[in-house]
């Protein structure tokens, strides 16, 4: 039997907000008192991932916290032609203040206010123990600039996309587009284009993975929240409507029919599949979506 439309319903639902906008105030607080070493720094701090997105389920666990400086920052001048390059060269000097040192004072900042118990550096970010709500994983990072032209400083003179830039523990470095990511899921949540419809269904889909890894259909970690939020971003608008029941049939009906391969990112910068650590794998991807199927022509309560 396929799945129940109140169950649909129910997994289109979003958990709840309350103790991840305490721990963002808490991460703010820390990082902007008095006594922080970034207190005076040119600072960003702003929510990522599923919270900031409105694509949260029940059983939800880390608030996503970027803390962007914006004196220094990485930058592409792949696009920009000789003429240009050479007004660059003039435009701005070599940074001291480095993304090491920076996240370096963004722990002494946490390890001041919580304790360095509290405060573990990990691969990507800073996984802290708020005791405000939900923990939080930081991430330390640079302004990133991907310039379309420059011909000198300010809005009059350069244009370039907004990222992020930071380093894993191997030093391997990352880029990404927080803002652009919100921003295009709004977009697609929008009146005229899915009307609403976008985001129930990523937490309905979400959902729906969950059950699969309690099956025991798909390991766990194989389908991570933000690649599918990329994958399904990809689908056209024309399949998301306020029926659940039918957004279920149509997304995974288009998604049988695209070649994944060729998905990009909520971000539109960034391919989603590829071999590297910031992107998935394909043949995981198809997996999960073969399941799916399965899972609607299955379905047992």
């Amino acid at each position: 039997m396929p799945i129940p439309e109140s169950q649909l319903n129910t997994w289109s639902n979003r958990g709840a907000t309350e103790s991840s906008a305490d721990a963002y105030a808490s991460i703010k607080y820390a990082l902007e008192k008095s006594d922080s070493p970034v207190a005076n720094l040119d600072i960003d701090i702003y929510l990522q991932g599923s919270y900031r997105n409105a694509t949260n389920i029940y059983g939800d666990s880390d608030v996503d916290v970027v803390v962007q400086f914006n004196s220094t920052f990485q930058r592409d001048l792949s696009t920009l032609d000789a003429e240009q390059l050479e007004i660059y060269g003039r435009s701005y000097s070599k940074a001291t203040y480095l993304w090491e040192h920076f996240r370096t004072d963004v722990i002494a900042a946490l390890n001041k206010h919580y304790g360095a118990s509290k405060v573990t550096p990990d691969n990507k970010s800073i996984k802290v123990k708020t005791g405000a709500g939900r923990p939080a994983d930081v991430i330390p990072a640079l302004h990133y600039r991907f310039y379309k032209y420059h011909y000198g400083r300010g809005s009059d003179y350069e244009s370039f996309v907004d990222g992020i830039h930071f380093k894993d523990s191997a030093g391997k470095a990352i880029v990404n587009y927080p803002k652009l990511h919100i921003s295009n899921g709004e977009s697609k949540n929008g009146i005229g284009r899915t009307n609403g419809a976008y985001k129930p269904g990523v937490r309905m889909f979400k959902n729906a993975r969950n059950r699969l890894i309690d099956e025991g259909a798909i390991p766990d970690g194989s389908v991570p929240s933000y690649f599918l939020e990329c994958l399904l971003y990809n689908v056209p608008d024309s399949a998301w409507t306020s029926s659940p029941k039918g957004t279920f049939i149509a997304v995974v009906s288009h998604l049988l029919d695209m070649d994944l391969s060729a998905c990009q990112c909520q971000n539109g910068r960034l391919a989603l599949m590829g071999p590297s650590s910031t992107q998935w794998n394909a043949d995981a991807a198809s997996h999960f979506v073969i399941e799916l199927v399965d899972l609607w022509k299955n379905w047992y309560s």
